[in-house]
């Protein structure tokens, strides 16, 4: 895998409108963030596009992205929100062009199908970690920020996240694990499933997440990946909280009752409700890294720097 060069003061990020448009006051405040803490920002020429529910059409959003590779100003590329879109330009990036000129890539949400695309066709380590409008451009979470700036800027050590300090975690399977992170929102990995952007999971430590489904919708698509045979030879599983919606039937399944169905016959370590994706409070996550998890440390942990 290729590392990306870290994140130095005053770099300069590049903002792509990969999927949906986006609130134009979150924008600004996003940027004015981003600002305050001494970094430039690059624009995409088409992010103020609109294309329906889109932020442009294909072409537009996939140049853009392209555009922020080739710029060697730009130091990294951040996606401004997700939404949906990033599967429909997948044929359309240059994996070549992003392979020759690595540089960080972040977002979470619907840039996973983008990620994991990259993963496979370049060989570029990606973050699943947070976006301009939905984590800065409102009030930024401390712990967000931390964690953002203890990956991405530091590539003279090992990034340990202890989640004994989580309050809400489950440990669903019990064990220890070592394997390659990768993962994002369990809805765009199932659309990837018989594509040739889906890499291969064996051996794998999988981070999964999603927002907004009901359990069933959950329950539906977690069998689906299981039936798909993506859970197989995994090395372990970390899950995210999944932001069920408020209303739901006093008859529905919890989601760890969900995943206790679906995960009881592996015998390899899974941990549910950690602090990524989703929430306010999260995790950057480097997508591509060799690490270890372990229940009984109650940790993850990188085996070496993230960055370069």
């Amino acid at each position: 895998m290729i590392k990306p060069k870290k994140l130095e003061p005053g770099a300069t990020l590049g903002l792509v409108a990969a999927s949906g448009a986006f609130i134009r006051t979150k924008f600004k405040k996003g940027c004015q963030f981003l600002e305050s803490k001494g970094y430039k920002l690059q624009i995409g020429k088409n992010a103020f596009n609109k294309y329906g529910y889109l932020a442009g059409k294909d072409e537009e959003r996939a140049k853009d992205i392209n555009d922020m590779f080739e710029n060697s100003s730009v130091d990294a590329v951040m996606c401004i929100r997700g939404g949906y879109g990033a599967s429909r330009i997948l044929d359309l990036l240059d994996y070549n062009l992003i392979k020759e000129n690595p540089k960080i890539f972040i977002g979470f949400s619907d840039p996973t199908a983008l990620q994991l695309a990259i993963y496979k066709k370049s060989k570029l380590m990606t973050f699943y970690g947070p976006m301009l409008s939905f984590d800065f451009g409102d009030s930024v979470s401390p712990f967000t920020w931390s964690s953002f700036l203890d990956v991405l800027t530091c590539s003279n050590g090992k990034i340990i996240h202890d989640f004994m300090k989580t309050e809400y975690y489950t440990v669903l399977n019990e064990g220890n694990a070592h394997g390659t992170l990768i993962g994002g929102c369990i809805s765009l990995i199932q659309t990837l499933i018989g594509t040739d952007y889906m890499p291969d999971f064996k051996d794998k430590i999988l981070f999964l997440e999603d927002s907004g489904e009901y359990p069933y919708r959950l329950d539906r698509i977690f069998f689906h990946l299981k039936n798909a045979g993506l859970f197989e030879g995994l090395a372990g599983v970390i899950i995210g909280n999944t932001n069920i919606p408020r209303k739901i039937s006093k008859k529905d399944l919890k989601v760890d009752e969900i995943l206790k169905d679906v995960f009881k016959e592996y015998d390899y370590p899974v941990i549910y409700n950690l602090p990524f994706g989703h929430c306010k409070d999260k995790l950057t996550i480097p997508q591509g890294i060799e690490g270890y998890i372990s229940t009984s440390e109650k940790l993850i942990k990188y085996d070496v720097s993230v960055v370069d």
